[in-house]
């Protein structure tokens, strides 16, 4: 018999932790997954938020986490959090970490802190994420689980009361087959830190800019990628094979193969995330705040990407989508001008012959080339253009040209392609 996505993930790809489901009866409605490496002072406000949003029996697994490298005081760190979860919260140990219920909520506290249970040095968050999602999967295929998807967070997360209100898989905005949405994005602020108010708020307003100029250029990418604001389908995260194990980025590495396979829609709802400096991840938010306090108290000035390069990103989405009609290739290579070296450099010519042979009309063959010119190959084009075209400018001299960039803080909107 052939197995589904889900069945066949967890026999196959699964993290061995999904043992842990066999072991309990309980039912939920609602499941979040959150990693947490060095969290003792912020988890708590995570939690008390978790609590005041669940108006339904909710799972909430935490994957406590660390490799024999990490910081000592983050070491230090997770037993701190250890032992509030059992002084403060009442968790019992098991073999596989704590568990506690407070009200209608349900904790499963996996240890992958303890020496002997570190993950591997060339794992990271995504690893921690990967065992969270894995487990909570194992219980919906058990029927335990109601909702379609799962929540992933992260400990300096706050959710708001109405986190888990209203229609948990909505209308799709983005992505390939919008016809079924898989996963959504959830709004979000930073609460800002003394000393680098200025870093958060430039690097959130750069992360609009990005988004806003894929699309502005057609891009079916066009979506944040912050792993502490994602809903994600179950069936889908099975089809795509989870999270990465990676160090950072296993975020924007999901989302790409998630937009796929379906469509990324808007929560509606606004998390509140810390916007603090951190070193848990070697790029990502708390990187980007040091660098940039750093690069503020140096009297420098934060360069994003030119206006231009978006502006060349259009013309190439639209060479693509007109070749997909006619399926001609010379009109496509006379219309490239400047970017005829990075169309060598992206292997176009291989793209097309493949579409052409394999696709025969052109919805198809723009289905095709949108999957290959993903969202990867989307910002590799970006760094190309910039490398070899219009180099960074200060972000406040590319907010003010093209008008059509807005520069509020959210993810894409339903508006966009």
């Amino acid at each position: 018999m052939k197995l589904g996505p889900a069945a066949k993930y967890l026999a196959t790809y699964a993290e061995p932790e999904i043992k842990i489901a066999a072991e309990m009866t309980e039912r939920w409605k609602h499941a979040v997954v959150v990693p947490a490496l060095g969290e003792a002072e912020l988890f708590p406000g995570l939690w008390k938020s978790i609590l005041m949003a669940s108006p339904s029996p909710t799972l909430a697994i935490v994957v406590i986490n660390a490799k024999d490298a990490t910081r000592a005081d983050a070491h230090e760190a997770n037993e701190k959090l250890a032992g509030w979860l059992q002084r403060d919260l009442g968790a019992a140990k098991t073999d596989w970490g704590l568990r506690a219920r407070v009200g209608l909520v349900d904790l499963l506290a996996v240890d992958r802190y303890s020496p002997g249970r570190r993950l591997l040095e060339k794992q990271g968050v995504g690893q921690a994420r990967k065992i969270g999602c894995d487990l909570a999967l194992a219980f919906f295929s058990n029927g335990q689980i109601e909702c379609a998807g799962m929540d992933v967070t992260d400990a300096d997360a706050e959710l708001p009361p109405d986190y888990w209100s209203g229609d948990y898989l909505r209308p799709s905005f983005a992505g390939l087959r919008k016809s079924r949405p898989v996963v959504g994005l959830h709004a979000f602020t930073h609460r800002t830190v003394p000393g680098h108010e200025r870093a958060i708020h430039e690097y959130e307003t750069f992360l609009q800019y990005y988004v806003d100029g894929l699309a502005e250029a057609g891009s079916p990418y066009a979506f944040q990628t912050v792993g502490s604001t994602l809903r994600i389908g179950f069936e889908a995260y099975a089809e795509v094979r989870g999270f990465p194990d990676r160090e950072a980025g296993e975020d924007f590495y999901l989302l790409n193969k998630l937009a796929k396979v379906g469509g990324v829609f808007h929560s509606g709802k606004t998390i509140s995330l810390s916007g603090r400096p951190s070193w848990r991840v070697p790029f990502g938010t708390g990187q980007k705040v040091n660098q940039l306090s750093q690069l503020y108290r140096e009297g420098g000035e934060y360069l994003v990407y030119d206006p231009r390069v978006f502006d060349a990103l259009k013309k190439w989405n639209g060479l693509l989508e007109q070749w997909c009609v006619s399926a001609e290739d010379q009109p496509f290579w006379d219309g490239l001008g400047e970017l005829s070296p990075l169309a060598e450099k992206l292997k176009a010519k291989d793209s097309l012959a493949a579409a052409k042979q394999s696709r025969k009309d052109a919805r198809a063959r723009s289905l095709h080339l949108r999957e290959w010119f993903d969202a990867f190959r989307t910002l590799k084009f970006v760094h190309e253009v910039t490398d070899t075209l219009w180099p960074r400018i200060p972000i406040n001299a590319a907010l003010k040209n093209p008008a059509a960039f807005r520069t509020d803080i959210s993810p894409a909107r339903p508006d966009h392609p």
